[in-house]
């Protein structure tokens, strides 16, 4: 089969600073610089030290039709933090769902299904991507996510860990509030 080449495009250092997590895109039918995105992404944990991987998770991104969110929706926005106990990572996506990984493993523990229900029950539209993720400093079953499909279209939204949802809890953001 053809060889898939991985671009790398995000970096982050992990709590201990001996590991570091990349986000890769997986791409193909690189013919005069110009690039086929697939449908999936990877994030893979490096060990600094010996510059070898300790794990590689291919992140899938599947469609939502109940929430109209087609196939090849997402590919540009991921993000992730890792838990104040270094045993997890959140992995913010462009469907509004924030991915459960392992840390130790890379294996994907669960998903928080898209914030866009608890925002769409209470009369907002839109579809919006996930822009950053990070978990609580002290209150390890909260997850905090900026979700946004512009600057002037934004929200903070607060995300349970034991519960696997977002709450309806959705803080408004807007710029012109400043």
């Amino acid at each position: 089969g053809k060889r898939i080449r991985l671009a790398p495009w995000r970096a982050q250092f992990a709590r201990d600073s001996r590991h570091i997590y990349v986000f890769y895109k997986n791409e193909y039918g690189v013919n005069f610089a110009a690039c086929k995105v697939v449908d999936d992404v990877w994030v893979i944990k490096w060990n600094i030290a010996s510059g070898r991987a300790v794990w590689k998770s291919q992140i899938r991104i599947l469609p939502i039709p109940e929430l109209g969110i087609p196939r090849y929706a997402c590919m540009s926005r991921f993000n992730l933090d890792e838990s104040p106990g270094g045993d997890k990572i959140a992995v913010g996506n462009c469907n509004g769902e924030i991915l459960i990984i392992n840390s130790n493993s890379g294996k994907e523990m669960y998903r928080i299904f898209s914030y866009i229900k608890p925002w769409r029950s209470i009369g907002k539209p839109g579809m919006y991507g996930v822009m950053n993720v990070k978990f609580h400093p002290t209150k390890r079953d909260k997850i905090y996510a900026i979700v946004s499909s512009s600057g002037s279209k934004s929200v903070i939204a607060e995300a349970s860990v034991s519960g696997k949802s977002f709450s309806t809890h959705l803080v408004s953001a807007h710029v012109n509030d400043i």
